[in-house]
């Protein structure tokens, strides 16, 4: 499938690609490098947090003074310097203002300026774990910075090793993994072959929010999903109808784009040709929401993903998420008086988990424990957190709800689904999601190289988890089948307006 072969990238692609995996790293500035917050007044509890804090499940520590701080990424043999404040985009003020240190002054929470929902837990230390002080590695840009693929090779595998949380999903020993893919790497080893080792070793992981990209080389790799999505159904349809055993050329390669758009059209085609008489289809300035009444006034409300800048299409989170307030006033008065909501994320590759529990905020007028989530730390795993929607906005939609799902439904898409679960009055109907909820853990090489990994664990609040299986749906109908596109019909959608009705 295409997205299990290793591409090229232009630099457009590569820079948009890493400004949306980059989001999630943790920022820092080293004493060659500092990064000062040109205002130390911003934080008024500078001296609670000022110290040493360390977080064993993501393999992180961070040393914050009065005016600047350094992020450490390290594992049990190996340290390395964050020095990403200015990919984030994140100032110092805004950073620390998401510190949060509880009364004993022991532990912080961080949501690194909001993206990370419910924030990473950091437990105080006397010092820095002892590899960080006595032998930090050099990383690419340092002037004594020599690349080593053994080093890399060495870091990436026991970043997996203490951190990755889902070996068992695939029955994968990741020590004999390491025994098989240590005999390729030596001190002749290129970037170009050390990238082809570590596709190899996760490929059988199976997990699409593992990927591996060089910058410097321009490749990118993401592990193979566990189901089959839209794209890879479009894919087997197209190589059939054009008698095609795989796509071999640039020139296949776009007819089959243009292929899978021609035929999202047509499945969204057969749900429009329910809006009612005289009412329009409506969307946003990003094209991401998409509404309509409905016959039997029902409403229906498309969600194409759950990345703020996507909706907001702002860089901006705080900007995106006053868009995304004013959208979703929007829809509620425009489908006020409805009956019913149909809402449809079978589309959506997921974004944010912070735009997933908005948008659930304004779909209730009670707030509601939602789900719960940790981490893996070494053999054990964090505490528990739990996850409670609030109720957002001046107006909320509070009736009946269906929502359908896809093996598409990916991410934070997922957690919506898992979210709305916990809702009353509400309908899941489709396929199971795609089972992919951890946040990606992003971490980066001395040479430079992006990798994410899996490390979260999502349950709901019955204690299920739902990695590499999906949350589940009430009602399973097969989605996006070429039955029902050359058919202009959609399962999915019909039985939620037939169950809707009477419900």
């Amino acid at each position: 499938m295409l997205n299990t072969h290793i591409k090229r990238l232009s630099i457009q692609n590569l820079s948009r690609m890493l400004s949306f995996l980059l989001i999630f790293l943790l920022a820092g500035c080293d004493s060659d490098n500092s990064q000062s917050s040109g205002g130390a007044g911003a934080n008024t509890n500078v001296n609670a947090q000022a110290g040493i804090w360390v977080a064993p499940a993501y393999g992180i520590a961070v040393d914050i003074r009065a005016n600047d701080f350094t992020f450490y990424q390290f594992t049990g043999d190996y340290c390395q310097i964050y020095p990403i404040v200015d990919l984030l985009g994140i100032d110092y003020e805004r950073l620390v203002a998401s510190f949060n240190v509880n009364d004993d002054g022991n532990i912080l929470q961080t949501t690194l300026a909001g993206v990370k929902v419910p924030g990473i837990m950091m437990e105080k230390q006397n010092q820095l774990p002892q590899h960080c002080i006595d032998n930090l590695e050099t990383a690419v840009g340092d002037a004594n910075y020599e690349f080593s693929a053994r080093r890399d090779f060495e870091i990436f595998w026991q970043t997996y090793n203490e951190l990755y949380a889902f070996f068992e999903l695939e029955d994968l020993n990741w020590a004999d993994v390491y025994d098989q893919a240590s005999l390729d790497v030596n001190d002749d080893t290129s970037e170009e072959e050390l990238f082809g080792i570590f596709a190899q070793m996760v490929t059988p992981l199976r997990d699409f929010h593992v990927e591996i990209i060089n910058p410097v080389i321009g490749f990118e790799y993401t592990s193979p999903s566990r189901k089959t999505t839209i794209d890879r159904i479009a894919l087997a349809d197209f190589l059939s109808i054009n008698d095609l055993e795989a796509i071999s050329n640039e020139a296949e390669y776009l007819q089959f784009i243009a292929y899978l758009e021609e035929q999202k059209d047509s499945a969204l085609s057969a749900v429009f040709e329910h809006v009612a008489e005289g009412e329009e289809i409506r969307f946003n300035d990003t094209q991401t929401l998409v509404w309509a009444r409905m016959r039997e006034n029902v409403g229906y409300l498309l969600i194409n993903t759950m990345d703020d800048n996507e909706l907001g299409g702002s860089e901006s989170i705080e900007e995106n998420l006053v868009q995304l307030a004013s959208m979703m006033d929007q829809v509620i008065l425009d489908l006020v008086g409805v009956k019913a909501l149909v809402i449809d994320i079978r589309y959506n590759e997921g974004g944010d988990d912070f735009v997933s529990q908005y948008i659930a905020g304004r779909l209730t007028n009670q707030s509601f424990d939602a789900y719960r989530k940790q981490s893996r730390v070494g053999a054990t795993r964090t505490p528990l957190q739990t996850v409670r929607i609030e109720v957002q906005g001046e107006t909320q939609y509070t009736g009946p709800i269906a929502v359908l799902s896809s093996m598409s439904t990916s991410s934070a898409a997922e957690v919506f689904s898992l979210i709305m679960h916990e809702r009353e009055m509400t309908l899941a109907i489709g396929e199971a999601t795609a089972g992919g909820f951890s946040d990606q853990l992003i971490k980066i090489l001395p040479s430079g190289m992006v990798y994410t990994l899996s490390n979260e664990i999502y349950s709901n609040m019955a204690g299920v988890e739902f990695e590499g299986f999906g949350a589940p749906v009430d009602v399973e109908i097969d989605f996006f089948t070429r039955e029902q596109r050359e058919g202009n019909i959609d399962m999915g959608f019909e039985e939620a307006l037939l169950l809707l009705r009477n419900f």
